[in-house]
This record gives C-alpha cells, structure tokens and sequence, in this order.
C-alpha cells in the first residue's frame, strides 16, 4: 500500500483541532475518516478523499464500542482528540483499547503538565496516557500548551471591546497556535518509519506571554474602539 493510500481516522472531526488535522492531511493529499457522533449538530463535508464514521452518541454503556471497532477498520493512524467532559476518560479508554484490537496506531492530543497530581483534566489526560503505554502498540503523545486560539476565540467580546480580563497575573505562557498543532500532529500520524513511537512530544509556541504581552498584540492586530487594550487583572 502506497503513503497515499493509507488512511488515517481523526475523532473530535467537529472540534477545532480535529478540523485543522484533517484538513493537514487533505492537503498532504492524505486519505481521511472523520469520526462523529450521531445527533450531532455538525456534519463534516465528505468527498475528494474524506469519508465518514459515525458511532452512537446514547449506547446503553456509555461508549459505542462496535461502532468504534467499525471506525477504525482499514485505519492506518489514528488522532484522539475530545472534549473536556467527564465521559472524556471512558471514551478515551474504550479509543485505545479499540486501536489497540484493530493494531492503529494512536496519536493522542494531551495537555502539557498532564500527571497523576495535576488539577482534572490534566489527570484525565494523564489516564488515557498511562492506558497507551500498557496497551504493548505503538503511539504518540502530543502535549500542547494552551491555544491562543481558544483564548481568542472564547473571549472574543472582550477583546473586541478593547477591554480583556484575565487569571494569569504576571505569569508567562508560551501559548501556540492551532495549526501547529494540527502540522505536527499529521507529520506524527504519517511517521511510517517509527521515529515518533512510544515518545511524548511537548508542543508550545515560540515565545512565553504574559497577559500584558497578550494583550498588546490584540491591540497591534484588531485595533479596538479607544485605539488600545488594557489587561484588567480579574
């Protein structure tokens, strides 16, 4: 089988990063199944190299497992990527141990400062990542920083006012941009020669930010009523 005709499965293909992973790898020319849920209120383009998966959101015990085992069929590579709920363990969980069946190869979005003692999500992160390693398969683990595109995104208003507030003080974050995720997540998910097995990659941006620096750039870019930003510390 030829690079290009391998294909590779991306969950969370209505979220923003498995959006911006997809369209990476359609651009490499890559084939792609998009994995969703049924019910969901989005449903992705298909065609021209994109096909589509579904699993059933209400499955008696909370993950559609079969559904998942059908997903991964024929799959060369898999990107695990979900949202930050509590059933993000169970579904994780059920991901690799189908992948695992199936002999895919993960490659799971973490988050950097993922650990045993690291606040909840960061623990469930943790879980699934200590699952991949015992499953004996090959994977990788991507922990990313947060995004600025999260923060641009979510507090949108705000900045849109030319008045943002903000819980970071006077730390620095070296937030990193979503495409950059997705540009390493398909050079990792194309890695047919091993040099990514069984490793964590830690992803962050060029340089590290603090709120004041955050929003000086929001001021050079988006110009707000006023002509500037001010940081307002919450």
């Amino acid at each position: 089988m030829s690079a290009d005709d391998r294909l590779y499965l991306i969950t969370g293909a209505t979220g923003h990063v498995g959006r911006l992973v997809a369209s990476e790898l359609r651009q490499n020319r890559r084939r792609v199944r998009l994995l969703t849920r049924s019910g969901s209120r989005r449903s992705p383009a298909t065609g021209n190299g994109v096909e589509l998966a579904r699993i059933e959101s209400d499955h008696g015990d909370g993950v559609d497992k079969p559904g998942l085992y059908r997903a991964l069929e024929g799959v060369a590579a898999a990107f695990l990527v979900c949202g930050e709920t509590p059933a993000r363990p169970q579904f994780e969980m059920s991901f690799i141990d189908a992948a695992a069946t199936r002999r895919v190869r993960v490659v799971k979005l973490s988050a950097l400062g993922a650990g045993p003692d690291a606040p909840t999500f960061l623990r469930w992160h943790h879980l699934a990542e200590e699952h991949l390693l015992h499953t004996g398969k090959d994977w990788t683990v991507l922990r990313a920083n947060s995004l600025m595109d999260n923060l641009l995104r979510n507090d949108r208003h705000p900045i849109a006012a030319g008045r943002w507030r903000s819980t970071l003080g006077a730390a620095q974050v070296s937030f990193i941009a979503g495409t950059d995720v997705a540009a390493a997540a398909a050079v990792m998910l194309t890695d047919d020669c091993g040099a990514h097995a069984d490793t964590i990659h830690e992803l962050t941006g060029p340089q590290a930010l603090t709120a004041q620096d955050v929003a000086n750039l929001a001021a050079e870019t988006a110009r707000p009523p006023g002509g500037g930003y001010r940081h307002a510390p919450r």
